[in-house]
């Protein structure tokens, strides 16, 4: 008996620097949201800078992203989104995990995203990913999360 037979293996997500023709399945995933963001908004973002894309992929297939910004001493998660398809299976924790794989005590120490209060799902995720919850905005009902 083969020491793999019976045995399952999680898939594996490979997060990536996002590319000019991953928009359209970047756009295919946004379509699913409740207040998506136009191909126009994604270039407007990413031509600046400070402003990274990501992708994470499962095998050749796009099954999330997520934008972030790089600050002086922080990074600020500013857009993100999984396939439907795929929630629940670790993504956004890869995700997540890349970016704090580049902390550094000397230069950007911390994560911080803003979170609408009906996110409950990503509440729920940034939690178990260690997050913080150190604020709340009454005038938008969202919570700032910090790492």
């Amino acid at each position: 008996m083969s020491h793999f037979e019976g045995s399952v293996v999680a898939p594996r997500n490979h997060v990536r620097w996002m590319i000019r023709r991953d928009l359209f399945d970047v756009l295919g995933i946004e379509a699913q949201l409740s207040d998506p963001w136009t191909e126009e908004k994604f270039l407007e973002c990413l031509r600046q800078r400070n402003i990274v894309g990501s992708v994470v992929e499962r095998g050749e297939r796009i099954i999330g992203y997520f934008v972030y910004q790089l600050e002086k001493d922080s990074m600020s998660i500013i857009h993100c989104a999984v396939d439907p398809k795929f929630r629940r299976q670790g993504v956004f924790s890869a995700m997540l995990n890349k970016l704090k794989g580049k902390l550094s005590d000397h230069r950007r120490n911390s994560i911080q995203i803003d979170v609408d209060h009906s996110l409950t799902s990503l509440h729920l995720a940034l939690k178990a990913n260690a997050f913080r919850a150190i604020m709340k905005d009454p005038e938008t009902y969202s919570f700032f999360y910090y790492l």
